[in-house]
């Protein structure tokens, strides 16, 4: 019997059966003209993922048979953010830039592909994923910005970032994106102007694809004023934003919000000074029918198309099942 043959139950299994069975011929293929034999051992892991993820379908194959280890070693999620970013600053010292952020991609990724073969092997806890999932982003984040500063302790000390949504609940996920919002002390138009260029060189190769893959996309939205508001938010602008008159579903937002990258308890001082304010008193009827309007508003306008469904904004999908989430914050502000 051919190694195929003897994946077929396996190939019956994957998600994506014709993805699956394409990429096993072509891995098949890859193995014998580069006589390595049976790679990984575990041939049936490696099949459900192929059904599970085209871009870490594509990274198998960019790493080759590197990455042969992952799928046959035990899977341990024990990791720590801080033993992760002591990791990842060994890989490249002294290098150039592009190439400390290729070798950071490709660490990361290794470290993402564990968990999804966690996850695809059930050998974790959805709770334990997603937790490690975060960590990885923390990790990744703090990296990226030591390898951009070079130890410039102007920036360093005049930046924080705010994480929100999943990212701020410990609950990403394999396609989450980073949900930033970006604070200085203010100060000088020069420093606004520097702090400024960094995060917009931070952002741009955060999000650069490579043959390594990329590190992650990151979304702003949810600075005051949205799209529309400065890139970088000055501490006291950010709390007298918030401090003022906001809807229901601005405090709803920030009650799923933690500083990630702090060095002088910049984000801490302005989320303690916005703390009563997120979480004033309000009538309780009024506040779940603001939750419950502000939900149906999003399956309206953003919600499934006709003929599709959407898991994240239609009808049951993740907004849907937040709800409770949300309900249950109404009433801690009560």
């Amino acid at each position: 019997m051919s190694l195929k043959d003897s994946l077929q139950g396996t190939l019956a299994k994957a998600w994506h059966q014709d993805v699956a069975n394409s990429s096993l011929e072509r891995w098949l293929s890859l193995c014998e003209k580069n006589q390595w034999g049976r790679c990984p051992d575990n041939l049936d892991l490696l099949v459900s993922l192929f059904g599970a993820s085209w871009y870490f379908t594509r990274f198998v194959f960019f790493r080759g048979r590197k990455i042969a280890g992952l799928f046959d070693e035990p899977r341990t999620l024990d990791f720590t953010s801080a033993s992760l970013i002591d990791d990842f600053m060994k890989l490249s010292p002294g290098a150039d830039q592009e190439t400390q952020f290729e070798s950071l991609k490709i660490a990361k990724n290794e470290i993402m592909l564990t968990i999804l073969l966690a996850q695809l092997s059930e050998s974790h806890r959805q709770e334990e994923i997603e937790c490690a999932l975060t960590k990885l982003a923390e990790a990744t984040l703090f990296c990226a910005i030591q390898i951009l500063t070079d130890n410039d302790v102007e920036i360093i000390d005049n930046i924080a970032i705010l994480a929100m949504g999943r990212m701020a609940g410990n609950e990403m996920n394999f396609g989450s994106d980073l949900d930033l919002i970006f604070l200085y002390p203010g100060g000088s138009q020069e420093l606004a102007y520097k702090i400024s260029s960094f995060v917009r060189k931070l952002m741009r190769i955060i999000g650069l694809l490579s043959p390594a893959g990329l590190l992650y996309e990151v979304d702003m939205r949810l600075r005051p004023h949205g799209n529309s508001g400065l890139l970088v938010t000055r501490v006291q602008s950010f709390v007298d934003y918030h401090q003022g008159e906001r809807e229901i579903w601005e405090r709803q937002m920030m009650t799923r919000c933690r500083a990630v990258f702090d060095g002088v308890n910049i984000a801490i001082s302005a989320l303690a000074q916005i703390e009563s304010s997120i979480y004033q008193k309000y009538d309780e009827k009024h506040l779940r029918s603001e939750i419950i309007d502000m939900r149906q508003l999003v399956v309206d306008e953003l919600g499934s198309k006709q003929g599709k469904y959407d898991l994240k904004r239609g009808a049951g999908g993740d907004y849907g099942y937040r709800l409770p989430d949300a309900l249950f914050t109404a009433v801690r502000w009560l």
